[in-house]
């Protein structure tokens, strides 16, 4: 009897292990995101062994306008994200990708992110829509 009681108290590994519930998942899920596995200007420079905005540059995140978005340490790149829709582990998210000034790929996308065995959030391949995802300010 007491063995089943622990097991109804501690959840199990897979709802323990996904991102958390609060203000800050989004910067959770920054910091946790495959960059690589979602479309982004970063994949044209991708690096073997590098999968996440830090090991690009994106190392400081400013909670802004619901979400975080981070300027390269080259002070030429923005990267941003916002959660639309939460699932626990699935999460749609607002991405914006582009120049601090100018430039030709200022890019806004939706895109569908599970967290995987890795501990990392990888695409999905979905991409819906969403009206909850205004442009953010550079």
């Amino acid at each position: 009897m007491l063995a089943m009681a622990a097991l109804t108290i501690w959840p199990p590994v897979s709802t323990a292990q996904s991102a958390p519930h609060s203000e800050n998942a989004a910067l959770f899920v920054a910091e946790h995101l495959d960059v690589l596995s979602i479309p982004s200007s970063i994949y044209a420079r991708r690096k073997p062994g590098a999968n996440t905005l830090k090991d690009y540059g994106f190392a400081d995140f400013e909670k802004i306008d619901g979400g975080v978005r981070s300027i390269d340490h080259e002070k030429q790149w923005l990267f941003g994200i916002r959660i639309v829709e939460d699932n626990g582990g699935i999460k749609v998210l607002c991405i914006q990708d582009g120049p601090r000034i100018g430039g030709s790929f200022p890019s806004q996308t939706t895109a569908e992110v599970k967290l995987g065995r890795d501990g990392l959030f990888h695409g999905t391949g979905r991409f819906p829509q969403s009206d909850q995802c205004p442009p953010f300010q550079r």
